[in-house]
C-alpha cells in the first residue's frame, strides 16, 4: 500500500512538472513580455534579454530593443550587448529615443541623472566593446569608437571617460597607456579642446596608473 501511495505521489509530481514546463514553453512563445517582465522579477536578467530581443523581434519597438542591450550588459553578456547596442544605435529611430528617454528622466521632481541617454548608450557600447577586445587591432578600433561617439566638448560624463574607469578598475596598463595617447592625439588634431578641465583630468587620471 505505501508503495502504491508513493508510486501514485511521483506520477502525480512527474505530471505537474510536465504541465509547468508545458507552459513555460507555450508562455515563452506565445508571449515573451511576459516572460521578459517573470525572468526580471526573478533576478534571470539573461533570460530577461533574451525575451526582451524576442519581443523586438516580433513588434519592432526599439524600447525592446534597448531594453535587451541594457540587461545583456548589465549581466555580463559582453557579445549578445555588443550585437545589440550596435543594432540599436543604427536603428532609424534611436536619436527620437534617446530625445524621448530624456524627457522621460527629466518628468519627475527631484530626477537627477548624470548624462544623456545617447552618452549612456555610447559609454556602455564601448565598454562592451572593450571586454570583447583582445587584439591591439581591436583595442584601437574600440578606443577610436568612443572618441568617435563623445561630443566635442566633452561633457562631464560621455564615453571616453566610462572607457577610462573601466579600464583603471581592471589594472589594464596597456590600453590606459593607449587611450591616453589617442586622447592626446585627438587634442592635437582638433577633436577635443585642450583646456577642458574634464579632459585633462581623464588623461592625468590615466598617466596616473602607468
Amino acid at each position: 500500500m505505501k508503495k502504491l501511495v508513493l508510486k501514485t505521489a511521483l506520477i502525480t509530481f512527474i505530471a505537474a512538472c510536465v504541465v509547468l514546463l508545458s507552459l513555460f514553453g507555450i508562455m515563452s512563445l506565445a508571449a515573451p513580455v511576459a516572460m521578459m517582465n517573470i525572468t526580471a522579477s526573478l533576478g534571470l536578467g539573461g533570460m530577461s534579454s533574451d525575451y526582451a530581443y524576442e519581443a523586438y523581434g516580433r513588434n519592432e519597438e526599439i524600447g525592446y530593443l534597448a531594453r535587451a542591450a541594457e540587461v545583456a550588459y548589465a549581466n555580463g553578456n559582453y557579445k549578445k550587448a555588443d550585437d545589440r547596442f550596435k543594432e540599436l544605435i543604427a536603428h532609424q529611430s534611436f536619436k527620437e529615443y534617446c530625445e524621448s528617454r530624456d524627457r522621460d528622466a527629466g518628468a519627475f521632481e527631484g530626477a537627477h541623472t548624470a548624462g544623456t541617454y545617447r552618452a549612456y548608450i555610447y559609454s556602455s557600447a564601448s565598454c562592451a566593446k572593450y571586454h570583447l577586445a583582445e587584439t591591439k587591432e581591436e583595442k584601437s578600433e574600440t578606443i577610436n569608437f568612443a572618441i568617435d561617439n563623445t561630443e566635442k566638448n566633452f561633457p562631464e560624463y560621455n564615453a571616453v571617460i566610462a572607457l577610462a574607469v573601466e579600464a583603471r578598475r581592471a589594472e589594464n596598463a596597456e590600453f590606459c597607456g593607449m587611450l591616453k595617447e589617442a586622447l592626446k592625439d585627438a587634442v592635437n588634431r582638433g577633436r577635443f579642446d585642450g583646456d577642458n578641465t574634464d579632459l585633462n583630468n581623464v588623461i592625468k587620471f590615466l598617466e596616473d596608473f602607468e
